[in-house]
């Protein structure tokens, strides 16, 4: 192991030294060709880069001869295209300079990635792909640059001299740095944002997805037990509840502490019990007030001869757990428990689809798509042409996935926190990460078409025709360019999250009140202080009008928003619940 990590340190070490040199003569290139010192000085020191970079050229030369061109290939032809426009045409301003600087820049963009990712950049993945088109391209410019020249009859030099001159620069030199550096600031402001890039394609894959696919029920559902809902008889849902919380305040089943958080939440006042008995795994018995109540499921209703209504027992109950409540023997009401939604789930599932993503939680058999009513689907999305699929959370297809702190194995995207909206804010800066890197190959790409065009002689019955200095200067000015986008990547910040108002559910109701004796903005804002402050209440006050609209929770009545206002001195006319 030892021996292992003295030579990667050795490895790393001779590396360093091979770009510091190739540094050093490209920047003693730029300083001759500035300094118009004679063109052999200047041919060494390009011989000495073509040296270091040997590896990456015969790099080019194989993908040339396999017909799969790359960034190493246009590397190459510029290269060559340099030699023979300094040594077979003796040009006195040779592009030397420029040649070296776009395999240095390219080398030292490849190394950084390699040590940020330890794999293959993806930043140069893009732009070989972009080179496989520009290779072609180069190579037909120099034949019909070639050929053209000498159709008008300028004589072969002439002609040799703008088409090398054309291949030379069709080769971008800024790229093959600054796209790994925007790739690096792309990094280290995700991790700032508690998003952890796992592979060197994630910033491309995160900007293309269009289809989430939730993996683990725990991103999407709280962990904690609660009541969903309930149903009574009579209607009066608070008081099924506060019987309810009192007798489960004695259960021991998991969903009992779930029921009493419930009833104190409304500040319910809870009946006192003088039976009990519990029967493991169906349910419990008490007396409350003189009425005996059963809690439980079918089985314990069916044991005590207790007929459920017909609507009840066909009602589809979303996949949660119904616990029936029976007084003096009849059917008394139901109360539905599970695991809720987390507070983040409602707005992080909209906020994808107005991103165009859709999110599908995986479940046994299928898929649930979170949207709307929840609607289930047999089989979740795949890859396709148009479907660009990533899992979070679970076992991943391969490495398409987000993945969870607690998860184990490979992944895209590592979010500690494990949240659907963080994977929202991943998949919001994976967009605008994208979209810097494909601003700055649009850059390039204006780059690239300018020089060719003045290389070829596009301008030269005006007088204007390229130089290596102005390949610099367009070089310097591109980069520049570059460096301005990328630094759009700094100001990302994650979306504000706008959590739903959590209500209770029992629904919240609505009143509206007449009341006399407001005449300024400081009586408003003393009916409305003297309503908020009952529990769960919000009120909106109209001083045109003389109005209060009011919503709480069922636990507040008429009466209590009556007294508020009254204890005020205020008259309050009218109280209507709407």
């Amino acid at each position: 192991m030892n021996k292992t990590i003295l030579q990667n340190k050795i490895k790393i070490h001779k590396e360093g030294m091979r770009l510091s040199a190739a540094a050093v003569c490209t920047l003693g290139l730029v300083a001759a060709l500035l300094l118009r010192l004679h063109t052999a000085v200047q041919l060494c020191l390009f011989f000495i880069v073509l040296a270091l970079h040997i590896e990456r050229l015969h790099s080019g030369l194989d993908a040339l001869s396999a017909f799969s061109p790359n960034m190493d290939t246009l590397l190459l032809l510029s290269a060559l295209a340099a030699l023979l426009h300094g040594i077979a045409l003796s040009s006195d301003a040779p592009y030397y300079a420029y040649a070296a600087l776009s395999l240095t820049l390219a080398e030292c963009g490849n190394a950084a990635e390699k040590r940020l990712f330890g794999a293959a950049a993806h930043g140069r993945r893009m732009t070989d792909r972009l080179c496989r088109a520009l290779v072609p391209v180069s190579l037909l410019l120099f034949v019909l640059t070639l050929t053209v020249w000498l159709a008008l009859g300028e004589g072969m030099l002439r002609a040799l001299d703008f088409a090398a001159a054309s291949v030379i620069v069709s080769c971008p030199a800024a790229i093959g740095i600054l796209l790994p550096l925007v790739n690096l600031l792309a990094v280290k402001t995700a991790e700032k944002n508690n998003i952890l890039l796992g592979s060197a394609d994630s910033i491309e894959k995160l900007g293309t997805v269009n289809t989430l696919i939730v993996g683990q029920s725990s991103i999407v559902y709280a962990a904690e037990p609660s009541l969903y809902d309930l149903y009574a008889v009579d209607a009066d849902k608070t008081a099924l509840l506060a019987v309810a919380a009192a007798i489960e305040q004695k259960a021991s089943h998991p969903f009992a502490e779930a029921i009493v958080l419930a009833a104190a939440k409304l500040d319910l006042s809870m009946p006192r019990v003088t039976e009990f008995a519990e029967f493991r795994g169906k349910g419990v018995y008490a007396a409350v007030g003189g009425d005996k109540y059963f809690l439980g499921n079918k089985k314990l209703f069916w044991e005590q001869g207790i007929a459920l209504p017909d609507a009840v027992r066909t009602a589809d109950l979303g996949g949660h757990l119904p616990l029936y409540a029976a007084k003096n023997g009849a059917f008394y009401g139901m109360l539905l428990l599970g695991n809720t939604e987390k507070t983040d789930v409602c707005f992080s599932v909209e906020a994808l689809r107005t991103c165009g993503v859709k999110t599908f939680l995986r479940v046994k058999g299928g898929a649930i798509l979170l949207d709307g009513e929840r609607e289930k689907v047999l089989q979740e999305p795949k890859n396709n042409a148009t479907i660009k699929k990533m899992l979070y959370g679970g076992a991943a297809d391969g490495a398409d996935a987000f993945c969870t702190a607690d998860s184990a194995g490979h992944a895209d995207v590592l979010l500690p926190r494990g949240s659907l909206y963080d994977a929202y804010c991943a998949l919001r800066f994976g967009r605008k990460a994208r979209s810097v890197l494909l601003g700055n190959l649009l850059v390039t790409l204006c780059g690239s078409v300018l020089c060719p065009v003045l290389a070829c002689g596009g301008l030269y019955v005006l007088g204007v025709t390229l130089t290596p200095g102005i390949t610099l200067a367009v070089a310097a000015v591109t980069a520049a360019l570059m460096v301005l986008n990328g630094m759009r990547l700094r100001n990302f910040a994650p979306p504000p999250l706008i959590q739903s108002e959590e209500d209770d559910m029992f629904g919240k109701v609505h009143y509206t009140m007449k009341i006399d004796g407001m005449s300024c903005a400081h009586c408003s804002a003393r009916v409305k202080t003297a309503l908020e402050t009952l529990r769960g209440t919000s009120a909106q006050i109209s001083l045109e009008e003389k109005t209060a609209r009011v919503k709480c929770p069922v636990s507040v009545d008429a009466e209590a928003l009556t007294k508020a206002v009254t204890e005020a001195g205020y008259t309050v006319l009218s109280c209507e619940r709407v």
